[in-house]
């Protein structure tokens, strides 16, 4: 399928489900960046070498980064990430077990909440 073919399908999906263009190509640049971030630096372009007809045929570890920005959100209520408009971001400071903290309150994360795209 072209591009052209799969813009008013694309448009009528994002209509149906009441999707933002804008959080959606957020999104796509958030899966850029974290597959060019993994340890095996996927290149976009080798996708469809990697994944084809939904059978894969390569898979790869996937590493904790040791940052994470804007698609976790703070468990604290009385950080700035959840009172004003800022994206939340944490270090990890132990991956066994999994220790996360945030960067504005400095407080661990007690649960795993990944942010809604709709909100960013």
């Amino acid at each position: 399928m072209n591009l052209k073919e799969w813009k008013p399908i694309y448009n009528e999906i994002m209509d149906d489900f009441g999707f933002s263009k804008e959080n959606d190509l957020k999104s796509a640049y958030l899966l850029r960046d974290i597959i060019k971030n993994t340890k095996n630096n996927i290149e976009l372009d080798n996708l469809e070498n990697i994944i084809k007809n939904k059978i894969v045929i390569n898979k790869f570890k996937v590493e904790i980064p040791n940052t994470i920005e804007g698609i976790l959100k703070c468990t604290n209520p009385n950080c700035i990430t959840n009172m004003e408009n800022v994206a939340g971001k944490f270090e990890v400071e132990d991956r066994e077990p999994l220790k996360i903290r945030c960067v504005y309150c400095e407080k661990f994360l007690n649960s795993i909440e990944v942010r809604n795209i709709r909100e960013a």
